[in-house]
């Protein structure tokens, strides 16, 4: 975790309302030289994610386990985190925040494209 800040944790924090002072209003994660940024949003500003899953990538199986586990719990199971024929441990799952997530450890059964070849 680069940044964690709550909504008290501002300038704001007496412009904004009690509740959400232990909110998130930024959190920035650095995941092997790719930032991923978020934020809570008030109530009457938040609408669920639709149409999207965040995928992560873990080449530690027992690292992506953990991960799954933390994201999945009090959320919605998908999928559970378990080898496929394309990975040794692959889960889909709902967060209790309504965020998809897709958790996945690469494998040689599954080579990436290389450059110059087309879907």
């Amino acid at each position: 975790m680069e940044c964690l800040l709550t909504y008290a944790d501002t300038p704001a924090a007496e412009h904004t309302p009690p509740a959400l002072h232990d909110r998130i209003i930024h959190a920035s994660l650095n995941l092997r030289g790719r930032r991923l940024m978020g934020a809570d949003m008030a109530a009457d500003c938040y609408t669920p994610p639709q149409g999207i899953e965040v995928q992560l990538e873990y080449q530690d199986i027992e690292q992506a386990a953990r991960t799954f586990a933390q994201l999945a719990e009090g959320g919605k199971m998908i999928m559970p985190f378990e080898a496929t024929f394309w990975s040794p441990g692959f889960g889909m799952t709902v967060d209790r925040f309504g965020v998809g997530w897709m958790v996945n450890v690469p494998s040689d059964n599954c080579p990436l494209a290389t450059e110059g070849d087309s879907p």
